[in-house]
């Protein structure tokens, strides 16, 4: 029972002493970002289009994914690791436009709701600079990141009405928007309770969010 205890003693020890970062170490991580500055944008660009363009009583609902992104990086030197990042974000804007139609000289309710979506994923090389490398028997791991990559968008048009005959040919049009380089740039810290896993927070800007948190794991590879 003694060496069984001092064996779970001894372990516990080997997995708490961590180094925050090494050359020739491999790190995988996901990441949950917000928030979304696109959902409040488009939240605000569509309240003012409407009330501009007419005098309808009009009701706008936005539901979004968070930024979703996840990575994975190798240590090239001492202080700077590389890797592919790939992220993915949606978002929907309901509108939903109440207004009087006189029917046979009778003022009937009626409703048209327009479903807009974007949808947006993109692949990128992302690369870091560790400063906190020469203690070697540091937990936190402190950088600054950038990544540069390509994004491709996907749109969805969706539209129905209480009005008999008002209506599209079909109940949503999808369609490909194309895409196009894309920059991120964050700062970033990773703290490591265990030797193999870590938590990854990160504040910036990537795909559209300005906050980042995760989790982070290790994967032990021979040193150089």
């Amino acid at each position: 029972m003694k060496n069984t205890i001092v064996l779970i003693f001894c372990l516990i020890a080997y997995l708490a002493k961590a180094q925050s970062f090494e050359k020739g170490e491999i790190t995988i991580n996901g990441n949950v970002g917000g928030p979304l500055i696109p959902a409040a944008a488009a939240k605000t660009g569509l309240k003012l289009y409407y009330t501009s363009t007419n005098d309808r009583k009009f009701e706008v609902d936005i539901t979004n994914t968070p930024a979703l992104n996840s990575r994975i990086e190798y240590g090239i030197s001492e202080e700077v690791s590389l890797g592919l990042s790939v992220a993915y974000w949606k978002i929907n804007a309901l509108v939903k436009e109440t207004y009087s139609l006189n029917v046979n000289n009778i003022a009937t309710a009626q409703l048209d709701e327009i479903n807009l979506g974007v949808s947006d994923l993109a692949i990128g090389v992302r690369g870091n600079y560790h400063f906190n490398t020469s203690n070697k028997e540091s937990k936190i791991d402190p950088y600054i990141g950038g990544a540069i990559g390509f994004t491709n968008y996907d749109f969805s048009i969706g539209f129905t009405s209480s009005v008999e005959g008002k209506s599209l040919p079909q109940e949503t049009f999808k369609f490909k928007a194309g895409g196009g380089p894309y920059f991120a740039t964050t700062f970033g810290l990773r703290y490591y309770p265990i030797k193999y896993i870590g938590l990854n927070t990160e504040i910036g800007w990537d795909r559209g969010a300005l906050f980042f948190a995760g989790i982070i794991f290790k994967i032990p590879t021979i040193k150089h």
